[in-house]
Order: C-alpha cells, then structure tokens, then sequence
C-alpha cells in the first residue's frame, strides 16, 4: 500500500511506464513497425505482433472521453475519497487511458481539458489527471 492507495505490481513491460513516472514523465511503447502507441505496456504490438518496440514521451495533456462518478467502494483508501471520479482519458496519438481525476464530480464533463499530475506515493508514482483550469487558472 502506498499512502494506503494499492501499489502497482511491477513487471518486465511495465517497468519502463513506471520508472519515467517517478521521473516525472509519461511515457509509452510505439511500434516501430507499424507506428501504433501502445497503452498500457506490453512487449509485443497488438497490430502487427511486432516486438520491436521504443518508448516515447507524451505530454501528459488530454480530454475526458468519458467518465464515471463512484459512490461505494470496498477499498479502504478510496472509501475515504467518496464519491471520486474515474475516467478514460484521451491522450495525444489516439492513446486512452483509464485514471483517477482530482476534481469534484459536479464539475466533469465529457472533453474535459485535463493533464496529468504525478502523485508520489512510497516509492511508486500515480499518473493521475486533473483540469486544465485548475492548473493554469482558466475558464
């Protein structure tokens, strides 16, 4: 547990994803084969089956795709942060990915500028989002 939020089991393919996190950057593989940006990591492309991947650095900004808002949870942490929002985030490159979003529920909305927030927490980092506005104080 990290600050009581579940820590994230590390292996081969993720490895890279987690160490750029605690270095302040989010990055992903992209196939250098076919060009697809693969989330979440994996050693082999899901389009052409190529293992010849490299990493790239994206810039941490996106969109609300979609989102949910929850009320109940068995965990302990996230009981304590009801109700919360989840959402899939649409990052640069077609790339989505499923994150926490710090922000009240009565305020989301579908396209939804947002950008990442590297949360420390025991030795891992969680690459969870925000509002734009909320970091650049704008409307």
């Amino acid at each position: 547990m990290a600050n009581g939020r579940r820590v994230p089991v590390v292996d081969h393919d993720s490895q890279n994803f987690w160490d750029h996190l605690r270095q302040g950057r989010l990055s992903i593989p992209r196939c250098s084969a076919c060009g697809l940006y693969i989330y979440y990591p994996r050693s082999i492309c899901p389009r052409c089956f190529s293992n010849v991947l490299t990493w790239v650095e994206l810039s941490g900004k996106g969109t609300v795709y979609s989102y949910t808002v929850c009320y109940r949870s068995s965990d302990e942490y996230w009981a304590t942060k009801l109700p919360y929002v989840v959402a899939l985030i649409e990052v640069e490159n077609n790339v989505r990915m499923l994150s926490y979003i710090d922000v009240e529920p009565s305020r989301m909305y579908i396209g939804m500028p947002v950008i990442i927030r590297f949360t420390p927490a025991e030795g891992t980092v969680f690459p969870d989002f925000v509002p734009i506005s909320d970091v650049f104080n704008v409307e």
